[in-house]
């Protein structure tokens, strides 16, 4: 699981996926990132999720 904070302006993996978060969620290390942050994910981290319902559209 790759997890990382994206703020404006930040340089992003071109492999990896920046989603927004529309509800608050607790990463597996006890991170929480509240509702509106956005996310460099790896693909299947997004794929998981979406699946649960917290991210919106593609942030960048």
């Amino acid at each position: 699981m790759v997890v990382k904070r994206v703020d404006d302006g930040d340089t992003v993996d071109p492999s990896a996926e920046v989603k927004e978060l529309i509800t608050d969620w607790e990463d597996p290390e006890g991170t929480i990132h509240p509702a509106g942050t956005k996310l460099e994910l790896d693909a299947e981290t997004a794929a998981e999720l979406e699946q649960l319902g917290l991210l919106g559209p593609t942030a960048i």
